[in-house]
């Protein structure tokens, strides 16, 4: 982690010496005269989590969902083709991005796969009742984005984004329900209502991720912009031998914020 913020480090004092070379003209853009510029981004991820694509008929219903605070500190540096500085305008960025995404939901389940143990033994099966799910992951990300201005204030992007899950924790818990082993009609245990098992596959969680990242930035002021990003996870939370869940699992989230333009 101290490496991760020695690189955040360095690229913020590299923003500060790019300003004394940056080129602000009359239209109001803070570029390099070769069409360079630099932003340092701070946002939250308020609205997401990580589910199947489309509601399993295992899930009866959800009984809670609660998104926890998910903090991203990027750097990104784009190049704006063109030398007329002229809307529309099209360019290229890439960033790097330190983020947390994380989320708490309980439902209720009907012959949901799962693994939990029963007499201190962890077994496969399939469980009838409440499950609560916990998730949290540290990512470093490396978005690659394209970007179209179309008004001197407003701008558009959409790319593709890769990521490695520096730390990462998916588990929960079963309660007021039953265990069947193997299979649905297996043999049954019963958890009463003050009864829960815990599961853990935070060991089964992939490190590499892949996905989709669109959004839009407003420049509020001259230097202060507003962004807001949608990623959209492509690959599975879980690495490809994890066979508990019937289904694949991955990360949504919406995430919006501020950005400094040097």
């Amino acid at each position: 982690m101290s490496k991760i913020l020695y690189i955040f480090a360095l690229m913020l004092l590299g923003g500060w010496s790019l300003q004394a070379q940056t080129d602000n003209g009359s239209d109001g853009f803070i570029r390099t005269a070769n069409g360079w510029e630099f932003e340092i981004k701070a946002a939250v991820n308020f609205v997401g989590g990580t589910a199947p694509m489309g509601l399993p008929q295992e899930i009866r219903s959800i009984d809670g969902y609660n998104p926890k605070f998910g903090g991203s500190f990027e750097g990104v540096a784009t190049k704006w083709f063109g030398t007329d500085r002229q809307v529309p305008e099209w360019g290229i960025s890439a960033g790097l991005r330190l983020e947390n995404r994380g989320m708490n939901t309980k439902a209720t389940v009907k012959n949901f796969r799962n693994s939990v143990p029963v007499d201190n033994t962890y077994l496969v099966g399939y469980w009838t009742g409440k499950v609560e799910m916990d998730y949290a992951s540290t990512l470093l990300s490396l978005p690659i984005l394209g970007h179209y201005r179309f008004n001197p204030d407003w701008k558009v992007r959409s790319g593709l984004y890769l990521a490695y899950q520096i730390d990462g924790k998916f588990g929960g818990s079963v309660y007021d329900g039953y265990f069947r082993e193997g299979s649905p009609v297996g043999n049954k245990t019963i958890f009463g209502a003050d009864q829960s098992a815990l599961y853990d596959f935070s060991e089964d969680m992939q490190r590499w991720q892949w996905g989709l990242q669109m959004g839009f930035s407003w420049r509020a002021y001259k230097h202060f912009h507003v962004n807001a990003d949608f990623n959209w996870g492509f690959s599975n939370l879980f690495k490809r031998d994890f066979n508990v869940f019937d289904f694949k699992m991955y990360p949504i989230y919406l995430q919006a914020g501020f950005g400094y333009q040097f």
